[in-house]
Order: C-alpha cells, then sequence, then structure tokens
C-alpha cells in the first residue's frame, strides 16, 4: 500500500511540474503541448485503479493478501502504471504528429 502511495506521490510531484508551467505558456501563448498533461492523468487513473486493487485485497481476502499482493507483484504493478499511460500518449502523439494543425483563421464560405 504504501508503494502505491509513494508513485502517487511521484506522480503529483510529476502533475505538478508539468501542469502548472503548462497552463501559464497556454495562457501566454498558442504553443500546444499535451504530453505531460495526459501522461499524468493516465497515470493517475491507472495508480487509483491499482490502489482500489490492492485495498480490494486487503479487505475482502485479508488472509491471502501476502500470498496474492507479493513485493514483486506490487513492483510490477507500479512499473505499468507508469509505462502503460507513457506508451499511450507516445501513441497517440506519433500517429497525430503527421497531422497539420489548423489555424486560428476561418474562410469564409460563400453561398
Amino acid at each position: 500500500m504504501y508503494l502505491f502511495l509513494c508513485s502517487l506521490f511521484v506522480n503529483e510531484l510529476y502533475g505538478s511540474t508539468g501542469l502548472f508551467p503548462f497552463l501559464l505558456v497556454q495562457i501566454l501563448s498558442d504553443i500546444h503541448t499535451v504530453f505531460s498533461v495526459y501522461t499524468y492523468g493516465n497515470v493517475e487513473f491507472y495508480n487509483l485503479a491499482v490502489m482500489s486493487y490492492d485495498r480490494y485485497l486487503a479487505i475482502c481476502h485479508p488472509l491471502h493478501y501476502n500470498t496474492r499482493m507479493t513485493s514483486n507483484k506490487a513492483a510490477m504493478f507500479i512499473a505499468l502504471t507508469w509505462f502503460f499511460p507513457i506508451l499511450h500518449v507516445s501513441v497517440m502523439i506519433s500517429l497525430s504528429a503527421s497531422l497539420q494543425l489548423c489555424g486560428n483563421i476561418i474562410n469564409k464560405v460563400l453561398l
């Protein structure tokens, strides 16, 4: 449980260092970056899902908890919690990197 809380804390540090400067840059300029915000949200979601599974095992199967949630399995869950969101966002960015961004000028359509 404490390893998952530590992972959640590291994600909060990553999110706060990526999100607040991101918002300031978005307000002051027209640069579009999405990697840190999406990975922060995805890691948060996966981490909370793994923590809920950990608590489910601790509450519903207390006598089998140590055999079902070993330290190796907890480390694997934490690694997957960080790997899958980074992979997911990397695939999204690699697929959308070749697309052109729309401008801020809308051409008039004559009817």
